[in-house]
């Protein structure tokens, strides 16, 4: 019903209020469904959890800060995107998803993949540092050893 419909830019057409956004086009019309409820309540349920278990997180010293607000950005967007899910219909149509949700599976899954790899650098990093340190040890004790025997 053009009466339901609520014009956004000329292009798009928001039905029944974010339930479904229709794109009007020259071969007819195409609906995309944007977040069902469930999803959407389970988006805000998942994502002030995760806010809350960082946050507690932080405040126990159990997780520094700066390893903190990875998790704390990404509750956040869940929260936007769960409050306003028309985002999500944007960003499909710019990546060509054709679900809504789909599109939020694959932005989670490719921002997990970067900073699995961005922890999977600094691991090495750390690991290449602890190398050295137990190298410059077992250096120290012979050295101090070998003066012992000296002496």
């Amino acid at each position: 019903d053009s009466d339901q419909c609520i014009e956004i830019h000329g292009k798009y057409a928001v039905v029944d209020l974010y339930i479904s956004v229709v794109q009007r086009s020259k071969g007819g019309v195409v609906t995309m469904a944007i977040l069902s409820w469930t999803f959407r309540i389970f988006l805000l349920i998942g994502s002030v959890t995760v806010f809350t278990v960082i946050s507690l997180s932080i405040r126990k010293r159990k997780l520094q800060m700066k390893d903190g607000i990875f998790w704390i950005m990404l509750s956040f967007t869940l929260v936007l995107i769960s409050i306003f899910p028309i985002i999500t219909v944007w960003v499909s149509r710019l990546l060509g998803i054709q679900s809504a949700a789909n599109c939020v599976f694959f932005l989670m899954i490719f921002l997990l993949g970067c900073h699995s790899f961005h922890m999977t650098i600094r691991m090495s990093q750390m690991e290449m540092k602890h190398r050295k340190l137990v190298q410059d040890i077992a250096i120290q004790h012979f050295i101090e050893s070998e003066e012992k025997d000296r002496s």
